[in-house]
């Protein structure tokens, strides 16, 4: 989740998505995290991943 391939610390990506969410727009912070947990592994059932 880096330019450079390495990791970002859990902590700095939660800050980024508050950012994200709170000042620019909800919908696009909700769609990054699930990016995010896609990226994590972290399973979702099709139901979460397609919910609006």
């Amino acid at each position: 989740m880096s330019p450079r391939w390495e990791p970002i610390p859990g902590t700095e990506a939660a800050a980024v998505l508050e950012q994200v969410v709170t000042r620019v727009d909800p919908d696009l912070g909700f769609r990054l995290l699930l990016r995010m947990l896609n990226v994590l592994s972290v399973p979702l059932t099709e139901d979460e991943y397609a919910r609006e």
